[in-house]
């Protein structure tokens, strides 16, 4: 990681991450600058990224979170808790602890930040690695 010292922000450097095998390639596609006295949630300058949001129905199973829940949570700013109603639930979505909370029974779900550049097969992941 580097550290840019005239702007007093971080300049973290992206792996692709083939989607199909979770193997790490080792060329780096973008910067991403995340302002050290603000969120930590990463801010992307290019408008050409598709930004989605998935969570995690079983271990290493992610589903699509559909496009009213992610345009929800990608317009939320710096909200840390965004509170999603269903049919028959409520979901809190914490997106600093990259967690879910059905409300109605208590259950946790990870959850994670999937972009990727149009016509392009690899996508760059953002999710909390809690003890994996």
């Amino acid at each position: 990681m580097e550290v840019d010292d005239t702007s007093n922000e971080e300049v973290i450097n992206v792996n692709s991450i083939d989607s199909n095998n979770a193997s790490e390639s080792t060329d780096t596609i973008m910067s991403i600058v995340i302002p050290q006295n603000t969120s930590s949630l990463p801010e992307i300058s290019n408008n050409n990224v598709i930004i989605f949001w998935e969570y995690e129905l079983s271990k290493d199973k992610w589903i699509r979170f559909n496009k009213a829940i992610t345009d929800k949570l990608n317009a939320s700013g710096d909200e840390k808790f965004i509170k999603i109603e269903l049919d028959e639930s409520e979901l809190q979505i914490d997106r600093y602890a990259m967690k879910q909370r059905n409300l109605t029974s208590g259950y946790v779900r990870a959850i994670r930040c999937v972009t990727k550049f149009p016509n392009e097969d690899d996508a760059y992941v953002w999710e909390y690695a809690d003890g994996r």
